[in-house]
């Protein structure tokens, strides 16, 4: 079974389950990640905080998430990303907990497939949320959960990997374009990825650069390939000093 097939089975049997259904709902404060991203005066990271991947295993011992959160926001981060998918050791909670305590956009990182998992985002407090391009064979269905999204006027940052992908994104309803460095069938990571598939490409939609970033030279580089901001998840979290190492990425620009 491929990698991208076990998230998708994981996650349609953790719908089943009913890890998605909230009885409870946050007040909703609209924190547009792109306007955050446009208003951004350095590198827009986009801190994620994620304590395993089933590719890497353990990546950081647990440690409350609302503290790390704010490690990242004084480091003047953007935007956060937050794992609620259960094989990355994500929790909806984390979610709840960060929306509470904060005032910044929030991405919601998922294996978005189901409208009630759009309906979790929406009442845990996220702004924003993943679609994974290469999850749908139909791309119908994954256009009806971007308007789905829309209705509760959530953003939706729309990842690809390859050319075919990244054309039908821009022709999309999208708000925003992730380019994932990482290749989900052999989990390898190339940043030319970002370089590669806007080489020639014009588009006004905000482009994100994923996977791969470890160092203010990365920022540099997509950056000049036309990556508008940046989601950084295993490099920070794998530091002793998340705020430092983020700040080194946020001035590189």
């Amino acid at each position: 079974m491929s990698f991208i097939k076990r998230l998708v089975e994981d996650t349609r049997r953790a719908i089943n389950e009913g890890y998605y259904d909230l009885s409870l709902r946050l007040y909703h404060t609209s924190h547009r990640l792109s306007d955050a991203i446009l208003a951004s005066k350095h590198a827009a990271i986009i801190g994620e905080i994620k304590f395993a991947s089933p590719s890497m295993g353990k990546i950081r011992e647990y440690s409350d998430p609302v503290k790390i959160a704010r490690d990242i926001i004084s480091a003047d981060a953007i935007g956060l990303s937050i794992l609620t998918n259960r094989l990355f050791n994500g929790r909806l909670d984390y979610l709840l907990n960060v929306r509470i305590a904060t005032d910044i956009p929030i991405l919601m990182k998922d294996i978005v497939i189901d409208n009630k998992q759009i309906d979790a985002a929406y009442k845990s407090g996220a702004d924003c949320i993943l679609v994974i391009s290469s999850i749908f064979d139909d791309k119908h269905v994954m256009r009806e959960l971007i308007d789905y999204a829309h209705s509760y006027h959530l953003e939706v940052l729309l990842e690809v990997h390859d050319k075919e992908e990244l054309k039908d994104a821009l022709e999309s309803n999208a708000d925003l374009i992730g380019i994932n460095n990482r290749d989900l069938n052999s989990m390898k990571i190339d940043l030319s990825t970002t370089e590669n598939l806007l080489r020639d490409i014009s588009s006004d939609k905000i482009i994100v650069s994923e996977s791969g970033i470890e160092s203010s030279q990365d920022i540099v580089r997509l950056y000049k390939a036309g990556a508008r901001a940046f989601l950084v998840g295993t490099s920070i979290m794998k530091s002793n000093n998340i705020r430092l190492k983020l700040k080194e990425l946020v001035k590189a620009i």
